[in-house]
């Protein structure tokens, strides 16, 4: 799944649930403000955190899969087996450049 960042937020490939990115060329600290903005996550120095109460509810919108909910839950999962899940429950998201 893929989060692009611009002058608005975007919730794309939601079908791919193998991965998480937030593509954008912005600068973190306006990365930061487009999300929370959004209602979607924040920014630190150092990672993109997505929460993903309304990242589900935004992306399984989209979807046309009828087990999307068990699929993110997966990926969820796997996520927190890796440390990629908060304290707060949000998603450590890997940042790459908008193409």
């Amino acid at each position: 799944m893929r989060i692009t960042v611009t002058t608005h937020v975007d919730v794309e490939q939601v079908d791919d649930l193998t991965a998480l990115s937030v593509a954008t060329d912005l600068p973190l600290g306006d990365v930061d403000a487009h999300l929370r903005a959004a209602g979607l996550g924040r920014a630190t120095d150092e990672h993109v955190w997505i929460e993903a109460e309304p990242l589900q509810s935004a992306a399984s919108a989209l979807s046309t899969a009828a087990d999307w909910n068990d699929g993110f839950a997966r990926m969820l999962d796997y996520a927190r087996s890796k440390g990629w899940v908060d304290d707060t429950g949000a998603i450590r998201a890997h940042v790459t450049p908008l193409r």
